[in-house]
């Protein structure tokens, strides 16, 4: 099962420590609750009821990289009572390692879809926690992993970004039905030599405030990120008038590129709304700062669970 981590999003000690007057602005309409981001209100009639239909990303997926720089090798992504299911397969000295099946969260375009065309899910092994934001594109499915190692690993917390296509085939017989918990699939996860300090990761490629590239954003209008020693934190805005609600700010963990690597390259944070909640993933490509949100409602007010992508600058 997914395990999902709450945080307030708000009240942060350091420099984005807010007080009451921060707190998001909600207002209420006799159907939901609406105003923390435009692309949230549901306009006209509500979807029907029921499971996002997952045609568009049940399947065997493998990864176009087959080699030892690869993290996840192939994916078996299946529907059971209208739920999605994940089964990863990680590298292996001799055969692929069975990371298991966990539940994953089926995400639409927006809030009125009903077909999904993302997910985020959760493995967590041994020695290593991976959360996983994917979506399809253009007939291939694109995944960002955040894996996090222990407290007493030497090994930097990273990012990795992999691409898979469908295959008609069933998994590989060879595969266990029982994860392989307890070893490193990919091959920088051994780090051999090892570090006997857990390396700082410089948090200065993500410090700042980063805007949307142009006008009349529906989502995420900017977000503010900043943080020493390691601990960041980001403050979000969302999308509205007169002014963009102020989301707070909300604990982000931070991710080098490669487990050797000491500067922050991806974060993720998580905001829990009380009638929403929102994974944010975001991870920098060439001074280019990419947003992905998976937000989940839990007011019944029919709205789909959705993924969104943005493109951000520093400013």
């Amino acid at each position: 099962m997914v395990v999902r981590r709450r945080s307030t999003g708000q009240g942060v000690a350091g420099k984005f420590d807010v007080g009451p007057s921060a707190k998001p602005r909600v207002m209420s309409t006799d159907r939901q609750v609406v105003g923390l981001r435009i692309d949230e209100a549901l306009r006209g009639e509500a979807p029907s009821e029921g499971p996002l239909d997952l045609s568009d990303l049940v399947g065997v997926w493998v990864n176009t990289d087959q080699h030892i720089t690869a993290r996840v090798l192939r994916m078996v992504l299946s529907e059971r009572d209208g739920r999605l299911c994940v089964r990863a397969f990680g590298v292996g000295d001799t055969e692929p390692h069975d990371w298991g099946e966990v539940e994953a969260t089926a995400l639409a375009r927006g809030v009125s879809d009903r077909r999904a065309w993302g997910f985020w899910c959760r493995f967590e092994l041994d020695s290593i926690t991976t959360d996983v934001a994917a979506y399809f594109n253009q007939g291939i499915v694109v995944i960002g992993s955040y894996n996090s190692f222990g407290p007493s690993s030497g090994r930097a917390d990273y990012w990795k970004r992999e691409f898979f296509h469908g295959e008609n085939l069933q998994a590989p017989s060879a595969a266990r039905e029982v994860a392989t918990n307890g070893e490193f699939s990919y091959a920088h996860d051994r780090f051999e030599g090892g570090r006997p300090v857990r390396p700082a990761i410089d948090l200065a490629p993500l410090r700042g405030r980063w805007v949307g590239f142009t006008d009349g954003l529906t989502g995420l209008t900017s977000f503010e990120l900043d943080g020493e020693h390691g601990s960041l934190q980001i403050r979000a805005r969302g999308s509205g008038s007169p002014e963009p609600p102020d989301w707070g700010t909300a604990p982000a963990r931070v991710y080098a590129d490669d487990v050797g690597r000491q500067e922050a390259f991806a974060f993720r944070a998580r905001y829990d709304h009380g009638y929403e909640n929102v994974e944010i993933f975001g991870y920098l490509n060439r001074r280019v700062l990419i947003a992905e949100l998976a937000t989940a409602f839990t007011d019944g007010s029919g709205r789909s669970e959705y993924f969104t992508r943005t493109f951000y600058y520093c400013r």
